[in-house]
């Protein structure tokens, strides 16, 4: 990709993000103050606890959050795609990282340090709107995972978690939809909070009734609105 295939303007736009209200001097600022860079499969962006110290930008590819558990186990909360934007959170509350950012696949990624981002907001109210609005939006998404835990079944939570990595796989075609996120099953059922075993006692289930077609490595979503129903119907 050329620098042209980075620019602020036309980015913020496609991918209709955090930065997607800039215009004018805060704009100007981004573009001079930004850096583009390109990373390979399992490069970390920052690490859990170290120091905020910029906001990254995925302009393409894929990008896991993790955080250590109880035991020192690293458990996966979030999958985030381009467009997502990341770190902001510490830097705006001046605390360290609270997760772990590693690449999952080849990705660009633009990088704004914490100096000039804060430089940014201060001269931009609709970026603040926005900030505002993405808390708000991660604080109901954080409640609608808590209700789901409590009152939703394993195979209501597969089927959610499965109908997310469609889209962020491409959405719907005539021939199903093969899941191309680099993650293991093992982590995806960390994401919806159950064992290895019961994620895939609910997937062989999803497979049996033609809802997805299952393979060692490989997951097909087949039938999205049926598995929309199942979610309701339960």
């Amino acid at each position: 990709m050329s620098e042209k295939d980075f620019d602020c303007e036309s980015c913020s736009k496609n991918l209709n993000n955090l930065f997607s209200k800039l215009n004018g001097d805060p704009l100007d600022k981004l573009k001079s103050n930004k850096s583009t860079q390109d990373y390979k499969k399992g490069h970390i962006l920052f690490a859990e606890g170290s120091e905020a110290h910029s906001v990254f930008c995925i302009r393409s590819g894929l990008v896991k959050l993790i955080k250590k558990g109880r035991n020192n186990e690293e458990i996966v909360l979030k999958l985030l795609k381009s467009g997502d934007v990341i770190g902001q959170r510490a830097i705006i509350a001046n605390e360290q990282y609270a997760v772990t950012a590693i690449v999952l696949q080849y990705s660009y990624i633009c990088t704004i340090d914490k100096s000039d981002f804060l430089e940014i907001i201060k001269d931009a109210p609709g970026i603040n709107q926005n900030i505002m609005k993405d808390f708000a939006k991660d604080n109901r998404i954080s409640k609608e995972k808590l209700l789901s835990r409590s009152q939703e079944s394993v195979r209501q939570r597969t089927a959610r978690l499965l109908l997310e990595l469609n889209i962020m796989s491409g959405g719907n075609t005539d021939n199903g939809v093969k899941l191309n996120i680099p993650v293991l099953k093992s982590e995806m059922a960390q994401m919806i909070g159950t064992t290895p075993e019961t994620f895939s006692r609910s997937l062989s289930y999803f497979a049996t009734r033609g809802l997805i077609k299952l393979s060692r490595k490989e997951i097909t979503v087949l039938q999205p609105s049926a598995m929309k129903l199942m979610i309701k119907q339960y």
